[in-house]
């Protein structure tokens, strides 16, 4: 059953809060209610503007009022059966408290309130409904399904024009854009400058009906800057699974920069903003920059990035007329980039590589045999690494890259990801996920 938790603001957790969420988790003694009444409001969660179907406010025909939840992943799925200011039938299922009166309600549902001129007493989660347009019957959640929603394709757009802008309160604004997309984004009180701004780039989170989820505005969209703040502390999203505004800088590049196996995943490059800097990107999109632009010939591009934390992620490139749109996210799936080598491979240690230098715990690699760069999952990594070192004897087995034309190697290494390694004489096995990035 779907289970909504919304972000808190403060560490101090209220004894209701955490009590009500207690009662949502025990799903096993949920309890299913049949009521009859009006839909009132149709939920787009807390985007507003934009956001995807997640709920309703419903009003009993005996005049209590719920705040029905329902999966944003069966959005499409009910919104046929989805009628305002019509008697229809509804099966909700939770808690047998919380049907009746909630424990603890957050500003969210304290703002609903205000709007509907009324309270809210009851929370539950849609299993059932029936309109005059037929009945809908909540499924199942797919987990493959669920995966899916991250493999959605995200968009790189650059130097749109604003046709317009408004300041909808002292965290948000808003800009129309000549594309049509409207952009909604948090804003620093002390810093408007994209507010102000007379073109924009941004990344955006394409909204497909293919992904279940019913959309109040399809071209609307929040933007995320990479940052937590006091008033949206979700603005800064692990692997950045959302729309987010990119920063446009005129920098000089100096030269490709390669990850600890040789490919060429960034470019060094000097701006008055930042310094010298590397601006990262993924790793096929090498070939396609360096056959574009000259990175050694001292001319200034245009570089269109998301900066989290310390890390610059360049996601399109321009000089003049000349534009170059990389990819959005960088890769997950990457099961065809490997062949499997049936013979064991054995050689010397030369080289061992940390996340974080000398930090025994972040061991993430190896180079053998001053060519093969050995590049060994978290789960391998945390058994092995008190054992490997320089000048040490291993065999390994496993997956071997391949060369592809859209990558560049720059030291010529070969790449391997061992599901079998063997050092001191005990073989480590691991269950190799070629489907997700290490």
């Amino acid at each position: 059953m779907f289970l909504v938790i919304f972000p808190m603001k403060s560490q101090t957790v209220p004894k209701e809060q955490v009590e009500q969420l207690k009662r949502l988790g025990r799903t096993n003694d949920h309890i299913e209610k049949v009521y009859k009444g009006e839909i009132i409001k149709l939920l787009f969660g807390k985007f507003e503007y934009g956001g995807s179907f997640d709920g309703v406010v419903f009003r009993t025909q005996n005049g209590k009022v719920i705040l029905a939840r329902l999966s944003p992943i069966f959005g499409t799925d009910i919104k046929p059966y989805l009628v305002l200011n019509e008697t229809v039938e509804m099966t909700i299922i939770g808690d047998e408290l919380l049907l009746e009166e909630m424990i603890y309600k957050d500003d969210y549902i304290k703002k609903l309130e205000k709007e509907l001129k009324g309270p809210i007493q009851g929370l539950g989660n849609i299993k059932r409904l029936t309109s005059s347009n037929g009945t809908f019957e909540l499924g199942k959640i797919d987990k493959e399904y669920v995966n899916d929603l991250y493999g959605s394709p995200m968009t790189t757009v650059i130097n749109v024009n604003v046709l317009d802008r408004k300041k909808l309160d002292k965290n948000k604004g808003m800009l129309i854009l000549e594309n049509g997309d409207t952009l909604v984004l948090a804003i620093d009180s002390k810093d408007d400058e994209p507010l102000n701004s007379k073109k924009i780039s941004y990344l955006k989170f394409e909204k497909g009906g293919e992904n279940g989820r019913y959309y109040k505005g399809k071209s609307t969209y929040k933007l995320y800057h990479g940052e937590i703040n006091s008033h949206d502390i979700l603005i800064y999203t692990p692997f950045a699974f959302n729309s987010s505004l990119l920063e446009t800088l005129k920098v000089k590049p100096v030269e490709f920069v390669s990850d600890d196996s040789g490919l060429v995943t960034g470019i060094e490059a000097k701006s008055k903003k930042y310094g010298l800097q590397v601006y990262s990107f993924n790793s096929k999109d090498a070939r396609k920059i360096s056959q574009s632009f000259n990175v050694k010939d001292g001319d200034s591009l245009n570089f269109h990035f998301s900066v989290l934390g310390k890390n610059y992620h360049l996601k399109a490139i321009e000089r003049n007329e000349n534009e170059l749109i990389l990819t959005s996210r960088f890769e997950t799936r990457t099961e065809e980039d490997y062949i499997q080598q049936n013979e064991p491979i054995e050689g010397t240690v030369n080289k061992i590589f940390y996340a974080k230098k000398n930090v025994k715990s972040s061991f993430r690699g190896l180079l053998m045999n001053d060519s093969i760069y050995v590049k060994v999952n978290s789960s391998m990594a945390i058994s092995i690494a008190k054992l490997i070192k320089e000048g040490k004897p291993v065999k390994i087995e496993g997956w071997k890259r391949k060369e592809l034309d859209s990558e560049i190697n720059m030291l010529g290494y070969t790449i391997f990801i061992p599901s079998k390694i063997t050092v001191n004489g005990k073989t480590f096995t691991t269950k190799v996920n070629l489907t997700r990035s290490l």
